[in-house]
């Protein structure tokens, strides 16, 4: 994969990701205090805990913490991975994968085993009523794809619980990414002409949730993934696109850029 500097890029970049630009700026204080360049920094790939609470800081002394202000964005962030950051303050998606890859060597070593076990759901049933209003559940759904030939079949993505399939037309579903070791899935695409083919943008785009470890494949209907970001490391991927008709190319908006492949994500360019 390879970044593009095309205008239409740029376009596309300005668009869903436009704070993006100002990230290697040093801003000051009087900028920090009246911009919340506290969520440009929260998109970087290794963001630091220190640089931004005090841009969050000094903006919140600013402004109110209203609804649709963002300042939840940060609170469930720092909340969520207090403990994970090092002295400097650094988080980095690699240690996550690491762990992962150590769990499924592990996991060899020792031999076969199975989660299979004798349990049923007794419940509550009844689900607290969310901020719509309705009692349905809470969470949020991130994206959504659809298999391009049975209407019954189509995919979700959670920010923070991985990809969902219903064969149904959305009476039950499940999931097989549960193992991966990044829940949070923003974008998917399924390849038009062949659906055993799909890709996932991983990482939560709007809140944070879950990090960002690039492209995952699958090219058996969703039923395995094999990360696939060469070029493009670990980001959080908020937007994909496949070119019409060439099901080998796409494009992929992520938290440092736009980002190409022609190979079907295969290697870099």
């Amino acid at each position: 994969m390879k970044r593009l500097l095309s205008p239409l890029a740029l376009l596309i970049l300005l668009v869903y990701f436009s704070p993006l630009f100002s990230q290697e700026i040093k801003w000051t204080e009087i900028e920090l205090r009246n911009n919340p360049h506290w969520f440009d920094l929260m998109q970087k790939e290794n963001p630091n805990y220190f640089d931004i609470k005090r841009a969050y800081d000094l903006y919140f002394e600013k402004h109110e913490k209203a609804k649709g202000s963002g300042y939840k964005i940060f609170e469930r962030w720092a909340w969520k991975n207090k403990g994970d950051f090092d002295e400097n303050g650094f988080l980095n998606p690699d240690k996550i994968f690491s762990a992962y890859n150590r769990y499924k060597k592990e996991i060899k070593e020792r031999g076969p085993f199975t989660n299979a076990g004798n349990w049923i759901e007794l419940g509550p049933t009844v689900f607290p009523v969310n901020v719509s209003g309705q009692e349905t559940g809470t969470g949020r759904v991130n994206a959504i794809a659809f298999h391009p030939t049975d209407e019954d079949i189509f995919w979700i993505g959670a920010p923070s619980g991985g990809l969902w399939e219903t064969n149904d037309g959305g009476i039950t579903y499940f999931s097989n990414t549960d193992q991966l070791p990044t829940l949070g899935v923003s974008s998917i695409v399924v390849d038009p002409t062949n659906p055993s083919i799909m890709y996932i943008g991983t990482g939560d785009r709007d809140a944070g949730d879950a990090p960002g470890l690039g492209v995952f494949k699958s090219t058996d209907g969703g039923v395995t993934w094999t990360q696939s970001n060469t070029g493009m490391g670990n980001r959080t991927v908020g937007k994909m696109i496949m070119y019409p008709g060439v099901n080998s190319t796409l494009l992929a908006a992520t938290s440092d850029g736009i980002y190409k492949t022609t190979n079907s994500g295969v290697r870099g360019l």
